[in-house]
């Protein structure tokens, strides 16, 4: 938090005037050149009455609201004794003082005004909420920015942990670059945080070259002003945005995992003063910013959590069923290396070290191993990781991951991560020549050089060593049991699956309450208020409907693919034929109008309840995606003749020759080329080819958990505008 103290002196924006008032509601100090706004010299004012000033004004009310660290103080409007109309706004300053910020205001605050505001909340809220990835949100976050505010550039820039800044995003305009992408200097950046009630707060400064208005017969406590909106804060910092061209400037905060993530920043060559209520929506735009940008870092925690989860089972697998540790470490070396994005990895188990994937110095095995003891002998966690590694020939380039087997560190696991070698774009500031005029133009003052970077590796992520602390209970509990087979592994997989499912349950439960409350309230809305509404009003609220019916569509189907793991199944023959009836007895006769489906006889080993509604995904989405009366064809055939025609996935592709393969092939409209790597995820629809289609793209999400559920995968082969073929290997061992 930001203390005012002799050596940091109170300065205010001239644009306003900051009034400090005591529990009896007289004047204690007022900041100078006052006369413009309120008629009246700084030093009449001292000592005389509040109400004398602002003879409407409930001091007492707002006092109260700016004491609650829980409520937002808000801008009221209120008229001067003389009869001006002005904006006042209260922060807690000392225990007994309060500070009162006012600016003028116009008294035009008509419906029509306020309904404008709120359509084009709802417009930029809409744009931010249907970006799908950070740097997507950035870019249109700066642009939002740049069009309120009105300022040459904005920067959406991401705090690193050395408080260098990357730029996510920049919007521009005259002759100021481009700089998305460049790293900034930390002495470029507002030096820290300003925080309010506890939580980050913006800052805007009019003018960073105007003479600061300071306080007449300033009150000897202490201040806190990181409430005024007039606060002039980090003095050397507009300094320096005053060398380089910059007139006006504001920061606000993009808030994520509950600290400031990063900031988005506005540069203007010419003094602008933003109105109360443009600071308002601007600091609204942070919030939806920071609220969108969490969305995403948790769909990007979960996917990575994911495809953790995916590699640590194969390496499970591989080691229940090895006849020793490292037999089952070595064969699944692949997914070893997945597991932490490694370019090699140290096994030392029984007294014996060996390199897995890219060759490794023997100097640098031995220091690792050295480094790696040490530090668990130290402390009593199973994982250590690091950036960098120990010196060894005089190379610290890279990063470890080090994981335990027992507890005296005699076995270990050491992943080692490549370096981190690439060139990157910095920001340059370019300060006015010695003997110059004045400082350069915005646009002359910021350039950009490369400058190579190859020393640390990527930071190892929360995800990233939490799966590791789970993987290495996973194997060590395989050790505990003598290497039991698949019976221990599994349960321990299932364990993880219904955390899984549990989450997936409870996300999907706690998320119908206010979905349904938002159809709730449009429908009200367009009940209660139609005569009054317009046609445009009406639309929108439709399209909330519309987009609550979608969502609850959407927790629907998470609700059943949560389900898939909480199903006990016995895998049993079954006759195809009979599956595949009941499976098109459940899609109904509207879907089979026209459609010619058929079946090859034989019999598949599954359960018989998956196996139905595995059908009944698959022959729905060929009849849905045909353009034209269908023509769907399920049969049977090997793993060998399904590698004739397509390339299976890595978990299936060592499997007998004579492995059954289920096929379900169609003649619609096919999977674009970019557009079928991604098809089997969650909520993913691939298919843009027909958008009208309705669907939530979660159908092939569970075909793969049911194959996955009985030791096999799933995978197709496609041709846009010819068809596609899907094949699943389900229960490979019978």
């Amino acid at each position: 938090m930001t203390r005012i103290s002799e050596r940091v002196p109170a300065r205010f924006q001239s644009h306003g005037v900051v009034v400090f008032v005591d529990a009896q509601g007289t004047v204690r100090s007022v900041s100078h050149d006052c006369d413009r706004l309120l008629g009246r010299s700084c030093w009449s004012l001292i000592g005389i009455p509040l109400e004398d000033l602002l003879p409407d004004f409930d001091l007492a009310a707002t006092s109260r609201q700016a004491r609650d660290a829980l409520e937002e103080p808000s801008w009221r409007v209120t008229t001067l004794a003389g009869g001006s109309t002005v904006k006042v706004r209260a922060f807690a300053a000392t225990p007994s003082l309060d500070g009162l910020d006012i600016v003028a205001t116009s008294a035009d605050n008509t419906s029509a005004i306020e309904s404008a505001t709120v359509e084009r909340i709802i417009r930029w809220t809409s744009r931010l909420q249907r970006t799908t990835h950070r740097t997507e949100l950035m870019r249109v976050t700066a642009s939002i920015a740049v069009e309120l505010a009105g300022f040459e550039g904005v920067w959406a820039v991401r705090i690193e942990d050395d408080r260098t800044g990357f730029v996510e995003a920049a919007s521009v305009s005259g002759d100021a670059p481009d700089t998305t992408g460049s790293i900034v200097e930390a002495i470029h950046l507002p030096p820290g945080d300003l925080t309010l009630a506890g939580r980050p707060a913006p800052f805007f400064v009019a003018d960073v070259a105007e003479a600061a208005n300071e306080l007449e017969t300033p009150p000897a406590d202490e201040l806190d002003l990181n409430g005024s909106a007039l606060h002039r804060p980090f003095g050397s910092y507009l300094d320096f945005l005053a060398s380089i061209g910059v007139r006006s400037a504001f920061a606000i905060p993009v808030v994520a995992n509950g600290t400031t993530w990063g900031r988005i920043i506005g540069h203007h060559p010419s003094a602008l003063t933003l109105s109360p209520a443009k600071q308002a929506e601007l600091r609204l735009v942070g919030l939806a910013a920071g609220t969108q940008l969490q969305e995403l870092l948790d769909k990007e925690d979960a996917a990575q959590r994911l495809a953790l989860a995916v590699a640590s089972a194969r390496v499970l697998r591989g080691v229940a069923g090895a006849r020793n540790l490292s037999e089952g470490f070595r064969e699944s070396t692949d997914a070893l290396l997945e597991l932490c994005d490694a370019s090699s990895v140290i096994l030392s188990l029984d007294g014996r070290a060996e390199v897995l994937g890219e060759p490794t110095a023997p100097a640098l095995v031995d220091a690792l191993l050295r480094e790696c003891r040490t530090r668990f002998a130290s402390h009593h966690r199973g994982i250590v990781a690091a950036t960098a590694l120990p010196p060894a020939d005089g190379d610290r380039r890279g990063g470890y991951l080090a994981m335990r087997i027992d507890d005296a560190a005699t076995d270990l696991v050491v992943w080692i991560r490549p370096e981190r070698r690439r060139t990157v774009q910095w920001v340059e500031i370019v300060h006015a020549e010695a003997g110059a005029t004045g400082p350069p133009a915005l646009g002359d003052a910021v350039a950009q050089v490369d400058r190579e970077s190859a020393t640390a590796s990527e930071a190892w992520s929360r995800s990233q060593i939490e799966a590791m602390e789970t993987f290495r209970a996973e194997v060590t509990s395989v050790i505990v049991g003598r290497y039991r087979r698949l019976q221990a592994v599994t349960t321990d997989l299932e364990r993880s699956n219904s955390e899984l499912d549990a989450f997936a349950h409870t996300i999907a439960h706690d998320l119908r309450a206010p979905i349904r409350g938002i159809r709730l309230l449009a429908d009200f809305l367009i009940e209660d208020a139609a005569d009054r509404l317009t046609a445009a009003d009406r639309d929108q609220l439709e399209t909330v409907l519309r987009l609550a019916d979608r969502g609850t569509s959407l927790l629907d189907d998470l609700m059943s693919y949560a389900r898939l793991g909480d199903a006990t199944w016995v895998a049993r023959p079954v006759e195809l034929r009979v599956a595949a009836q009941e499976a098109t007895e459940l899609l109904g006769q509207a879907a089979l109008a026209e459609a010619a489906i058929e079946v090859e006889g034989g019999q598949i080993t599954a359960d018989p309840s998956a196996l139905r509604q595995l059908l009944v995904n698959l022959i729905g989405n060929a009849l849905k995606y045909s353009d034209g009366p269908a023509d769907v064809r399920v049969g049977l055939s090997t793993l060998a003749e399904a590698r004739l025609v397509s390339e299976p996935p890595p978990t299936v592709r060592e499997l007998a020759a004579h492995t059954p393969v289920l096929t379900v092939a169609d003649r619609g409209v096919g999977i674009a080329p970019d557009h079928a790597p991604r098809v089997f995820g969650l909520f993913a629809r691939a298919n843009h080819a027909m958008p009208h289609v309705d669907g939530t793209g979660a159908g092939l999400a569970m075909c793969q958990r049911i194959a996955q559920r009985h030791g096999g995968d799933i995978w197709l082969r496609s041709e846009q505008g010819r068809g596609t073929t899907v094949f699943v290997v389900l229960s490979p061992g019978a």
